[in-house]
């Protein structure tokens, strides 16, 4: 049982694995990113992390939200899990209705693995 009164929204991630939602840390060279200012060459390093299996937050790493107030608006907006780069994205927003039949809806109980999870707050 994952003690989200202890998780660190800045240095830690809870990602969705075939064992469950799995708390991780983040590392050094995901922490750089950001702090890097060059926009191509965050984007270039990001897709080589995510290549290799590491959970991308975009809209934190590359796009340099604050990572606890990305998270809240998340929730906010009623979002249990987001994709990571590279995963295909969300094409319907939860609870958003109307002529949309032809896209996935969202489901928040059905995380898929790789999912970056929204912790609660």
């Amino acid at each position: 049982m994952i003690d989200w009164s202890k998780f660190d929204h800045y240095t830690q991630r809870a990602v969705m694995t075939k064992e469950g939602i799995t708390v991780v840390d983040v590392t050094s060279e995901v922490l750089a990113l950001r702090t890097n200012d060059d926009g191509q060459d965050c984007l270039t390093k990001a897709v080589a992390l995510a290549l290799k299996g590491v959970a991308i937050d975009k809209s934190v790493e590359v796009d340099h939200w604050d990572a606890k107030h990305a998270m809240e608006m998340r929730r906010d907006y009623g979002f249990a899990w987001c994709t990571p780069l590279l995963m295909k994205n969300v094409e319907i927003a939860p609870g958003v209705d109307g002529h949309f039949s032809h896209l996935d809806r969202y489901d928040p109980t059905a995380a898929p693995i790789g999912a970056i999870m929204v912790p609660p707050f």
